[in-house]
């Protein structure tokens, strides 16, 4: 049974990410276990240094002084690296259209007409998103 829930858990996240505006492929549909350094696998880890980090603030300055620290980090860099692929995807299609009002478009709109919020912030948006939706 563990099998089939990862399986509905990919084609969960490949539908998100379509439905959102995300044209991107994670093979995660097709693949029944994912490498360690995959996406799926990393997700995992980068919430437990999140949750770490807002629990102590000093933990991203000094990640060698703490348990875990420097495999904290790596999950963390990994995560917002993947978050800016998607971005940069998005603002590779140029200004969207009109009607289209998927998630990914609202994104640009806002980023276009806000330049003071920062590319830091706007991949953590997608983060969020990527992990609540």
């Amino acid at each position: 049974m563990p099998a089939a829930s990862v399986t509905s858990c990919f084609v969960c996240l490949q539908t998100f990410l379509l439905q959102a505006g995300f044209n991107h492929d994670y093979d995660s549909v097709s693949r029944d276990i994912p490498p360690y350094d995959h996406l799926l696998r990393v997700l995992p880890r980068c919430f437990t240094e999140v949750m770490l980090r807002v629990a102590n603030p000093i933990r991203p300055l000094f990640p060698t002084a703490f348990k875990y620290g420097p495999k904290g980090s790596a999950a963390f860099l990994a995560f917002q690296r993947e978050m800016g692929i998607l971005l940069d995807e998005l603002q590779a299609r140029g200004p969207p259209a009109d009607d289209d009002t998927d998630i990914g478009s609202q994104l640009v709109r806002i980023m276009g007409s806000h330049p003071e919020i920062s590319r830091d912030r706007i991949l953590s948006e997608i983060g969020i998103l990527f992990v609540e939706g």
